[in-house]
């Protein structure tokens, strides 16, 4: 037996929800308006099928309309959000009730699921003979956002990545892996019994593959069996502001770089060298260098 017409009360809220008229909501479920205002005002009860059509409508379930629960959703549809919204509804974590600051961080971690976070290594000194992620290799372990497909991560160490906007102090993150595709940024090293991996570019020209810094003060390092790729670059986590003297840094070495560049130019123009003869020139001699 229905009591104090919690069925007719809830429907005629669900129905204003969607601000439909009785008229409407008979049309769209095939009803008489006099039906709906008879199951609204109580005067009339719905059998089983009837309250189906109306919880599979309004998206309820039937213990909802009937007010035997405050739950709108049945147990194998249910909204989080709304639940955890809703003051009326009891959360609790055995027999301690949720306060109103869990409630929030619970709703930020179903609206933002990146705040969830994994421990992974960060890799100091690197042994031959173990596998790569074995906890002998393991500086420290940090905290990264799940939803980063990553293995382990490196602490950058000075300037060489600059110009790929990698400053020292950053925390590259790698997925593992022994082999890279023309410029990826990778993390290597010269195998040895114990050595450290480090950043560079993977740049494949033709037969020759070389290892590449970020920035022109560094030369490049041709790659050869005693290299070891460990990992490809997928992410990177600052943990320090950028700050003026990031700015400055970078400002000098721009300055020094166009300046070096400038002196060449006019030195060519001095002795009258065209552009296609100094390129001439710099061909021949990476030729020969590679000689």
């Amino acid at each position: 037996m229905l009591q104090d017409n919690v069925f007719g009360r809830r429907l005629a809220a669900l129905r204003k929800e969607k601000n439909i008229s009785q008229y409407k909501l008979a049309e769209l479920l095939m009803y008489s308006r006099g039906q709906i205002a008879n199951y609204e005002q109580g005067k009339r009860k719905p059998d089983f099928e009837t309250l189906g059509n109306f919880a599979d409508f309004f998206g309820v379930s039937i213990d909802y309309l009937l007010g035997r629960t405050n739950i709108r959703q049945s147990l194998n549809n249910i909204d989080m959000h709304y639940i955890i919204r809703n003051e009326n509804i009891r959360l609790s974590v055995g027999e301690v009730p949720l306060s109103q600051e869990q409630r929030l961080a619970v709703l930020r971690a179903l609206e933002n699921p990146a705040i969830f976070q994994t421990l992974k290594p960060v890799l100091g000194q690197i042994h031959a003979g173990i596998p790569i992620l074995a906890e002998q290799n393991w500086e420290s372990q940090v905290e990264i956002p799940s939803h980063q497909k990553v293995d382990f991560v490196l602490r950058v160490i000075g300037n060489s990545m600059i110009y790929a906007g990698i400053n020292s102090g950053d925390l590259a993150l790698f997925k593992q892996s022994s082999i890279a595709q023309n410029g990826q940024i990778v993390a290597v090293g010269i195998e040895d019994t114990v050595w450290n991996a480090y950043l560079k570019l993977y740049i494949q020209k033709e037969e020759q593959v070389l290892l590449r810094s970020a920035n022109p003060d560094y030369e490049d390092i041709e790659f050869g069996p005693q290299h070891r790729i460990v990992g490809v670059m997928v992410g990177l986590i600052r943990e320090q502001t950028p700050c003026l003297g990031d700015y400055l840094n970078m400002l000098q070495l721009k300055r020094t770089n166009n300046k070096q560049w400038v002196e060449i130019i006019e030195a060519a123009g001095t002795y009258s060298i065209k552009p296609e003869k100094v390129k001439a020139i710099l061909d021949m001699h990476w030729e020969l260098s590679k000689k």
